[in-house]
């Protein structure tokens, strides 16, 4: 798609043009942005599909997800220019994922370090657990 330029000035001959025709133009611009998107959608899709694909033949490559719990004193992490947020569960590659986990624990290494200063600020990711009753075949979802 072609960078957007704001037009400020007035258009010259603008006024040669009849209320039609400028219909006409504003059609015209609505299809080709669309076909833009339309392409650049297709093209983010076959990425995604190239690289779920590629996981399943190379398990270095296969996904795993990663709950992001972070301590107080910051609210996300920074990784490969990539900024994760507290609470934040990602789908990320297996040596992705460790250098997440890397990064986590360094972060949690450094607050007991300190002496737990910034526990008041620190706020526990909400997640879903499946736990099993004493015994029996029920399964409940807890929020925690």
């Amino acid at each position: 798609m072609a960078p957007r330029r704001r037009y400020t000035a007035p258009i010259k001959h603008e006024d040669l043009l009849d209320d039609d025709m400028k219909a006409a133009i504003r059609e015209q611009a609505k299809k080709e942005i669309l076909e833009a998107q339309k392409k650049l959608a297709a093209k983010e899709l076959l990425e995604k599909y190239k690289e779920e694909e590629l996981s399943e033949s190379e398990p270095e490559l296969a996904t795993t997800e990663v709950l992001i719990d972070v301590p107080g004193y910051t609210k996300y992490i920074m990784v490969d220019g990539r900024m994760y947020n507290q609470g934040e569960m990602v789908k990320v590659t297996k040596q992705q994922a460790d250098s997440l986990r890397e990064t986590i624990q360094n972060a949690w290494r450094h607050e007991r370090s300190n002496g737990g200063a910034h526990m008041k600020e620190y706020m526990a990711p909400k997640q879903d657990q499946v736990s099993a009753n004493s015994g029996s075949s029920y399964h409940k979802l807890t929020r925690v």
